[in-house]
């Protein structure tokens, strides 16, 4: 709960909040096992939506990507919703190649889901 409610006070415009967001949900990832996959997934979109917040653009784009390639095993049209702030965050680092190539990712993952 604390990485959920710091990442959003982060996007907010309370950017000094990423960082006590980034240690709750990495602390959460590590303890996330098979059974909670999906859960899993959406710490991971957070996590790298903290990481962009905060300037890391690299974790953050590598962290999101492994977000993506979790929502992809999963079968829950949820993924999608929570993958888009991460999205829109993502959409304003298109400079960087890694962040680009997450966006597109993103992209590609919510277009091919709304046909299956």
């Amino acid at each position: 709960m604390t990485g959920t409610v710091r990442t959003e006070l982060a996007q907010r415009g309370r950017p000094r909040h990423a960082r006590t967001a980034i240690a709750a949900l990495t602390d959460v990832v590590a303890r996330y096992g098979p059974d909670m996959a999906r859960s899993r997934a959406f710490c991971l979109a957070m996590l790298a939506h903290a990481h962009l917040l905060d300037g890391d653009l690299e974790r953050g784009a590598r962290i999101g990507t492994e977000a993506v390639d979790a929502a992809e095993m999963l079968k829950s049209v949820r993924t999608k919703d929570r993958l888009r702030p991460l999205k829109l965050e993502a959409e304003k680092h298109l400079d960087h190649p890694a962040v680009r190539a997450l966006a597109e990712h993103i992209t590609a993952y919510v277009v091919s889901s709304t046909h299956v």
